[in-house]
C-alpha cells in the first residue's frame, strides 16, 4: 500500500464583507462605496428639498403679489365709492381726507392674509358709514359748543327770580304814594285826626301789602313766561345741532344762537317793568275814598273841621269832606 497523507477537514474561506445603506437597503463591499453613495444620496435630498422650497417660495411670494394687487385693487375701489358717496351728499370728501383714509386703512387692516375676496372687508355701505360717524362726531362738537356758552339753567341765570322785587317795589311806590300824600294833605286841612292818619296809613299798608302779593305774582309770571321763551329758543338751537348734516358742519356757528339769547334776556330784563305794568292794568289796589273812611273809624264820631269838635259825624263824612275839599284844590285824588 502506498503511503496515506495526513487527514482533516477541507479549509473554507469566510465570504467578503458587505455593507448596507440602511435608507435604501442597497449593499455595498466596501465602506467608502457605502459613504460615496450616502454623500451621493444626500446630495440629492438637499437638492431636491432646496428646488421644493424655492418653487414653494416662489409660489408664496406670486400668491402674496396676487393678494397685495387684490386688496390695492379693492382698496381703490372702496375709496372710489366713498369718494362718490361724498360728492352725491354734495359734500367734498376732500374736506375729510384724513378720516377717510385712516377708515379705508382700519377696514384694510382687517383683510385676512391671502383673502381671495379682500373687497368684502370695506362692505357696499363704508361711505354711508363714514358719513354718518363724522356727522355724529359733527353734531357732539356742536352740542358741547353750546353747551360752552350757555351751561346750564341759562335763563334762570339771565332772568333771575330777583329781577321782579325791584319792580314790585317801583309799581307800588307809584301807586301808593300818592296816596299816602293826600292822606298827609287831609289831615294838613283838618279833615284827619293824628288817630284818623294813622288808622287811614294803616289800611293803606294793609292795601300796599295786599298790592305786593298782587304784583309780584304777575310779575313772577311774566318772567317765567320770559324765561319760557328763552328757553324754548335754546331746545331749537340745541336742536339745530342734534339734527345738523354734515354739509353744514363747517358753517354751524354757536355765537350765532348765542347772541340772539343774550338779545332776547336783555330785553326782556329791559321789558320787565313795562310787560308788569301791563299785567297790573287797571288793577286796584286802594282809594282814598276807603283809606278815609278807615281813617274816620279810626279817630271816632268827630269832625275836626266842624265848629262844633264835639259833634258826632259818620264815617262816611270824613270822605265827603275830603271830596269837598278836593273841589277846593285839596289835590289829585282817584283810585290806585
Amino acid at each position: 500500500m502506498g503511503g496515506g497523507g495526513k487527514g482533516g477537514s477541507p479549509t473554507v474561506e469566510s465570504p467578503p464583507p458587505t455593507y448596507v445603506d440602511p435608507v435604501t437597503g442597497r449593499t455595498y463591499n466596501s465602506p467608502g462605496e457605502l459613504n460615496a453613495a450616502i454623500s451621493a444620496r444626500e446630495a440629492q435630498e438637499k437638492a431636491a428639498s432646496e428646488a421644493a422650497a424655492a418653487k414653494a417660495e416662489a409660489q408664496r411670494i406670486a400668491d402674496l403679489q396676487a393678494f397685495n394687487t387684490r386688496l390695492d385693487s379693492a382698496y381703490g375701489l372702496a375709496q372710489n365709492n366713498v369718494n362718490q358717496y361724498f360728492t352725491g351728499l354734495g359734500i367734498d370728501p376732500n374736506m375729510y381726507a384724513d378720516a377717510i383714509t385712516s377708515r379705508l386703512n382700519t377696514q384694510r387692516a382687517l383683510v385676512p392674509q391671502l383673502d381671495p375676496n379682500p373687497m368684502a372687508a370695506f362692505g357696499d355701505n363704508l361711505g354711508q358709514q363714514i358719513v354718518g360717524d363724522l356727522t355724529s362726531n359733527a353734531q357732539s362738537r356742536a352740542r358741547t359748543q353750546l353747551d360752552s356758552l350757555f351751561g346750564s339753567n341759562y335763563s334762570a341765570n339771565e332772568l333771575p327770580l330777583g329781577l321782579v322785587d325791584p319792580i314790585v317795589d317801583r309799581i307800588l311806590t307809584e301807586r301808593f304814594n300818592p296816596l299816602s300824600d293826600q292822606l298827609q294833605n287831609a289831615q294838613l286841612r283838618g279833615i284827619l285826626t293824628q288817630t284818623g292818619l294813622s288808622g287811614a296809613q294803616n289800611q293803606l299798608e294793609q292795601d300796599r301789602t295786599a298790592g305786593r302779593s298782587t304784583v309780584s305774582r304777575l310779575g313772577t309770571n311774566v318772567l317765567m313766561s320770559d324765561r319760557g321763551d328763552v328757553d324754548q329758543y335754546l331746545t331749537g338751537a340745541y336742536n339745530t345741532a342734534s339734527n345738523m348734516p354734515l354739509l353744514a358742519a363747517p358753517t354751524f356757528d354757536p355765537n350765532v344762537f348765542y347772541n340772539e339769547a343774550e338779545g332776547r334776556t336783555e330785553r326782556y330784563r329791559d321789558n320787565l317793568y313795562g310787560d308788569t305794568l301791563n299785567a297790573v292794568g287797571n288793577t286796584q289796589f286802594s282809594d282814598i275814598t276807603k283809606l278815609l273812611n278807615a281813617g274816620g273809624i279810626a279817630q271816632g264820631p268827630y269832625d275836626p273841621t266842624l265848629t262844633n269838635p264835639i259833634s258826632p259825624v259818620s264815617a262816611g263824612s270824613i270822605a265827603q269832606s275830603a271830596l269837598n275839599n278836593q273841589k277846593r284844590g285839596l289835590g289829585t285824588q282817584g283810585q290806585f
